[in-house]
């Protein structure tokens, strides 16, 4: 439990696990805000891009779960973003070349939808869409990715839950970086 100041002295606060992280690659503020929020108040960590610049630099160095891509970015196209993610290879990759990517677009003619899933998204949303609908389309893309089961996976003393990224040695919680959660779980 966090400790956080109240008016009449401390309360606790239950840690919140976090389902899992996004980049959300917007470039309008309102939108990208919005997605934000709302994402945070649903239990994942949304990390904001402006720019296709910002998105690559945070999928290097942050190792998201899964990323909302817009199309129309300032400095390049939302599909050479997804390009770069997918042609990631090596041994040691800068980027997940799997990673879960949504297309949110206002480009809503099937030619475009379809040349955005050819490159690479797992998923097409059109401007407007409704969060609601995301929000189910996100689980869904990353339970499919992770296998997400019932409950946590347990060997010995330790617990691991995928779904929540928690990590346990007994009933002790053990705080990971997200690239010592994913050396674990590989």
């Amino acid at each position: 439990m966090h400790r956080r100041p109240g008016l009449y002295g401390t309360k606790m606060l239950p840690v919140v696990e976090k389902i899992a992280t996004v980049v959300v690659c917007e470039d309008d503020e309102l939108t990208r805000e919005m997605l934000c929020q709302n994402l945070t108040d649903d239990r994942f960590s949304a990390l904001p891009a402006a720019t296709a610049e910002d998105a690559l630099r945070l999928c290097r160095f942050n190792a998201p779960d899964a990323m909302l891509l817009d199309l129309n970015l300032p400095d390049a196209s939302g599909l050479d973003v997804l390009r770069e993610i997918r042609s990631a290879a090596g041994p040691a990759p800068i980027f997940d070349p799997a990673l879960p990517v949504v297309v949110l677009s206002g480009r809503s003619a099937d030619g475009e939808r379809v040349r955005g899933l050819r490159e690479g998204a797992d998923d097409y949303l059109i401007k407007p869409f409704h969060y609601p609908e995301l929000l189910i389309r996100l689980r869904n893309l990353l339970r499919r990715r992770k296998g997400v089961r019932s409950g946590p996976i347990r060997v010995g003393l330790l617990s691991v839950d995928i779904a929540t990224r928690g990590v346990k040695i007994g009933e002790r919680r053990v705080d990971l970086a997200n690239k010592e959660f994913e050396l674990l779980r590989a």
